[in-house]
């Protein structure tokens, strides 16, 4: 029957098929499935594939009713192993050219682990459609999925075959399908190619490129962990592990769409100059800025690269992990994750930390089998731990990187609910001897997050005081502020005093909490919290209050900032305030640093003040010359909330009609190329004409 489908689509009837079914309906129950897969063969082989589809997901109720698999020849099966895998196939063929969410992802999914948890066949074919369903859908999860029952089905015995496309193949005469004669190699350049396709669909760059280094394309030699050499750049690192990434276009573009994602862009030029031609290579890359370096993401896959390289090593020279060596390389993973969550790929991050901790979690039985070589790689110490079979748990460092990991990928409630469920696991944070600062305390921070502040306060509570740091009392602070129990941060206050951990973000939210609260002689109360913090940084109270002035004032309130700074006469304090801010200014571009936006403010709010004690235009003070100047700053600031700051001050420039400073502005945002709001290069252009216009000036 199978063979007279095919013959039917060699000859191109595959009309008359769908109208036999279509009028014939009950035949199919009594013909069974090898009728139906022999139907849809003829559509397929006809290039029909939105027929083969309409087909099957309009007729498949027939044999679904009954409730039962369907046995054909001796097996069991929902469908008949051809029908399944003609589906799949056909989903990656029609969906080889569309660039529209189809939604086939789940379904073809679930169809592939249906077929290999039967023990049933499938063609190279129909792993292409699943794969590229996943594609289209930017499932990277699922494509994940797939990768790794593909990896397990080449270094291991599994029930279920990977088969060429011939009819015969799906039939019961199988005998010839052994383990021994069965597809093998069937990672190839083209699944890893769609796989990474599908996570740059989903933005998931760096998990592209780690599927990309882990990937199994060529054979490896035998290396020893001392042996690996600090490659200069990524592109030189995958061309080391994958040297078949320049000759295949699919597998180059995947890369190249991937480093581009990452902004990457000299990696690009890097990997482009192996296998273009220079007029090929300066149009791919053409306005790329090839100086940008993602330097967060460079940390990471050194990273990476490093742990993939020990896990494989370990694997090939088979050598079990000692305590000491395992406690190491936790350490290692935890770093990892930690640089894979500041560069915005957890994904990946987690990806390889799944990958490389099997590996690394086996026992020793002979003790210290490569800790000389794993000190070697990663420069750690000897220190001695408890045996633990958790790899996760093995370390305060890498388990909370895994719920810092968790709480980004999955959001709060699933890292806390992950957390909850295994603190009953021998070696948790709650059984553990050795501390869990880091964990604890990124778990107080998701319970204030989420917003349960009352199971946090009973954590905290709780929380061995030895776990708890200065970030442990400045979270717990600001929870109490959130819900005005300001009289309660005080006495978290003590307690970091007592405990020596003050720090600058508790001192302020406590005298925030002073100000707001009920206390009297507040300004004494507040000049206390200044000397406690002014004795732990080492700096006298007044120089603390002057460099913290604006933090200060936003805090606290103009009225007590200025107590705090002695300005106790109202005639003055404007004036004082204007040369702090000049004050402030100066110093920090002389160190380079960030212009505080409040001393911005301040000189552009208080110029036209007429008690302002400044000389004429020479004067250093003189307030067009300091407004000018704030302007330029707040242009080059690149923040959008800066427009009605360089409004006013271009308006008190047109006040004092000081048309010269108003061309040097023109000119800066023009010369500079600055991106400002319309109204403000208008208002500009007025400036510099001294065309003074009563809208513009209100």
């Amino acid at each position: 029957m199978l063979a007279a489908g095919s013959a039917l689509g060699r000859a191109g009837h595959w009309k008359g098929c769908v109208d036999y079914i279509s009028k014939n309906e009950n035949s199919l129950e009594e013909l069974g499935q090898a009728f139906f897969a022999a139907m849809l063969n003829a559509c397929y082989i006809c290039g029909e594939y939105e027929v083969v589809l309409d087909l099957f997901y309009n007729l498949r109720h027939n044999f679904e009713s009954g409730g039962g698999d369907w046995q054909w020849e001796g097996e069991y099966a929902r469908y008949h192993p051809l029908c399944s895998d003609i589906i799949l196939r056909t989903i990656g063929l029609g969906l080889v050219d569309k660039d529209v969410n189809q939604g086939f992802a789940s379904g073809a999914t679930s169809l592939f682990h249906q077929i290999t948890e039967e023990g049933g066949r499938i063609s190279m074919e129909a792993i292409r459609g699943v794969l590229y369903a996943c594609k289209n859908d930017a499932d990277f999860e699922k494509a994940l999925q797939v990768l790794k029952k593909l990896e397990s089905y080449e270094i291991a015995e599994s029930e279920w075959i990977v088969v060429d496309e011939d009819t015969f193949n799906f039939l019961r005469q199988n005998s010839g399908l052994t383990s021994s004669t069965r597809t093998k190699g069937i990672i190839n350049d083209e699944i890893i190619a769609t796989i990474m396709d599908t996570c740059n669909a989903a933005g998931e760059y760096g998990l592209a490129i780690v599927i990309l280094r882990m990937a199994r394309l060529t054979e490896r030699n035998n290396v020893f962990i001392l042996d690996h050499c600090n490659h200069n750049s990524m592109v030189e690192s995958l061309m080391n592990w994958q040297p078949q990434l320049g000759q295949n276009e699919a597998l180059l573009h995947s890369t190249i769409t991937a480093l581009s994602g990452l902004q990457c862009y000299q990696d690009v030029h890097d990997l482009l100059s192996f296998t273009k031609d220079e007029d090929y290579l300066s149009k791919d890359i053409k306005g790329l800025d090839v100086t940008n370096m993602n330097t967060l993401w460079y940390e990471t896959y050194r990273n990476m690269d490093r742990l993939i390289y020990a896990a494989d090593c370990l694997k090939r020279t088979k050598q079990n992990v000692s305590r000491e060596d395992k406690y190491n390389l936790s350490l290692a993973t935890a770093l990892m994750l930690r640089c894979a969550i500041h560069s915005g790929q957890v994904n990946g991050g987690l990806e390889v930390a799944r990958t490389v901790i099997p590996t690394f979690n086996r026992t020793s039985v002979t003790g210290n089998t490569v800790r000389e070589k794993m000190k070697s790689l990663f420069g750690f110490n000897d220190k001695d731990i408890d045996s633990d079979d958790q790899f996760w748990m093995l370390s305060d460092d890498l388990y909370a990187g895994k719920l810092t990991a968790y709480r980004v990928k999955y959001g709060v409630d699933s890292a806390l609910d992950y957390y909850f469920s295994s603190i009953d696991s021998p070696n948790s944070p709650k059984y553990s001897n050795h501390g869990w600062f880091k964990t604890v305390n990124v778990v107080l921070e998701m319970l204030i997050e989420k917003g349960d502040v009352e199971k946090a306060f009973i954590f905290y509570e709780r929380m061995n005081p030895t776990d708890r740091g200065p970030g442990t009392y400045v979270a717990i602070a600001n929870a109490y502020k959130d819900l005005e129990q300001y009289d309660k941060i005080g006495k978290v206050y003590m307690e970091a005093k007592k405990a020596s951990l003050l720090s600058e973000k508790l001192c302020l939210c406590a005298m925030e909490a002073i100000v707001r609260g009920t206390h009297q002689g507040k300004i004494k109360i507040l000049r206390s919290i200044v000397n406690d913090i002014s004795d732990v940084k080492g700096v006298k109270p007044g120089k603390w209050i002057v460099d913290h002035y604006w933090i200060i004032k936003r805090c606290l309130g103009f009225h007590y900032a200025r107590l705090l700074m002695w300005w106790n006469d109202p005639n003055e304090t404007k004036s004082l305030e204007y040369r702090l801010a000049v004050q402030h200014i100066e110093h920090q571009k002389i160190q380079s640093l960030q212009i505080e936006t409040d001393a911005l403010r301040c000189i552009i709010k208080l110029a036209e003040d007429q008690r302002l004690d400044v000389g004429e235009s020479s004067d250093p003070l003189h307030p067009p010359s300091r407004v000018f100047d704030s302007l330029i700053i707040l242009s080059t600031s690149h923040c959008h909330d800066n427009t009605q700051l360089l409004l006013e001050g271009l308006r008190y420039l047109l006040k004092t009609q000081s048309a010269s400073l108003g061309v040097q502005f023109l000119d800066h945002i023009e010369t500079n190329q600055v991106i400002v709001d319309d109204k403000v290069s208008d208002l500009a252009r007025t400036v510099a004409n001294c065309q003074i216009d009563s809208t513009v000036m209100n």
